[in-house]
């Protein structure tokens, strides 16, 4: 049988000490982030940031993409995996 009557939760005082690391420890890390160069479109990760850009900037085209992608783990041969490229990705799919 349920408790009619729940008990109330219990919140903790924050720790001043533990919320000022907390808050050291983020503004390093973005820190640290500014202070990275942007990936370079000649990095892999500039290449794939740039693809993902372009690529969710239209509606059709993205979700053709990720109709794709989520079949992609049942296609076993490479002529599936062509005949399923073509047709999701094709010419009159989206327009590339």
């Amino acid at each position: 049988m349920q408790n009619p009557n729940p008990p109330e939760p219990s919140f903790e005082v924050p720790d001043g000490a533990l919320e000022a690391r907390i808050r050291t420890i983020g503004a390093d890390v973005f820190a640290a982030m500014a202070a990275c160069p942007p990936p370079s479109l000649f990095s892999k990760k500039g290449a794939f940031a740039k693809i993902m850009e372009w690529s969710l900037a239209d509606p059709a085209f993205k979700t053709q993409l990720v109709r794709f992608i989520d079949v992609l783990p049942a296609l076993k041969t490479n002529a599936e995996f062509v005949r399923h490229l073509q047709e999701y990705l094709g010419d009159q799919a989206v327009a590339l």
